[in-house]
């Protein structure tokens, strides 16, 4: 039960943060990458590692 939700929020914490990526990436804005690589890291793999133990 717990495995599945992590990784359900984890997949949904990675999508946020590749969604924001590409946005900054097409306008070329990037004062919202220090945001963007902890959301990817700690809000996407962790999770995920952490629901596949």
């Amino acid at each position: 039960m717990i495995s599945t939700l992590l990784l359900r929020v984890s997949v949904v914490l990675g999508l946020i943060g590749m969604t924001l990526g590409m946005v900054m990436g097409i306008r070329k804005d990037f004062t919202l990458a220090p945001a963007h690589a902890p959301l990817n890291l700690v809000g996407f793999v962790v999770p995920f590692l952490a629901g596949l133990y």
